[in-house]
């Protein structure tokens, strides 16, 4: 006969009794032949619950997928409608679509381990750009990282996007309004980080002119 026994570990209680309704299938007489099992699976099996917003805990198929499924619409969801607050407002500042697509993707962000060409600079603004270069008679890599406004994440952008192929000796003429011409435009106030980008650039290949003539 089932009971309630206050003797369980910290005196919380524990039932007792061998069959308990229906929570148990101790009894042989509740096992199913694997015939029977074919015929009519149990009600209860965690395949049966699958697609029925039921599941398996957390992260399992059913309730815990389903629920993982609806966060991953609403976040996709939201970053979409932020990303296109953000591309409207570069929109009336001034930036063209292309210093934008720059800026949102992050072309080049990063570093690189054991460069042939570094440089990092702060500029008059506060904003700080750094520059590495690998180079192989031309550049074969290039990545920066920036602290700064979304103009300096363009131009850092645009200038990897430049270089690259071209041999150190090319990358020396390049000036500012030629960034600013592949950029396609900048707000006014946000010149100086094209001007600040390739600043940083000549101070790289400076550096790694030095270390070839040391060497």
């Amino acid at each position: 006969m089932p009971g309630f026994d206050r003797t369980g570990p910290n005196g919380e209680g524990r039932m007792t009794g061998r069959k308990m309704g229906r929570c148990t299938n101790f009894g042989g007489n509740l096992k199913k032949t694997d015939e029977e099992a074919k015929e009519k699976p149990d009600e209860m099996s965690p395949e049966n619950f699958q697609g029925r917003g039921f599941g398996r805990g957390r992260g399992g198929r059913g309730y815990g997928q389903g629920r993982q499924n609806r966060f991953r619409e609403a976040h996709n969801s939201l970053a979409y409608e932020i990303m296109s607050d953000v591309e409207n407002l570069l929109k009336i500042s001034g930036y063209s679509e292309r210093a934008i697509e720059y800026y949102l993707t992050h072309l080049h962000v990063g570093n690189i381990k054991n460069p042939d060409a570094h440089a990092i600079y702060t500029g008059p603004c506060g904003d700080t750009m750094e520059i590495f270069l690998k180079i192989s008679g031309v550049i074969t890599d290039a990545r920066f990282q920036a602290i700064g406004c979304a103009g300096s994440f363009a131009s850092g952008s645009a200038l990897c996007e430049i270089i690259k192929g071209k041999t150190p000796e090319e990358c020396k003429k390049l000036d500012e309004n030629n960034l600013l011409d592949h950029l396609g435009a900048l707000p006014e106030q946000k010149v100086h980080c094209a001007r600040l980008t390739v600043l940083t650039l000549k101070m790289a290949l400076d550096q790694y002119n030095n270390n070839r003539r040391t060497t």
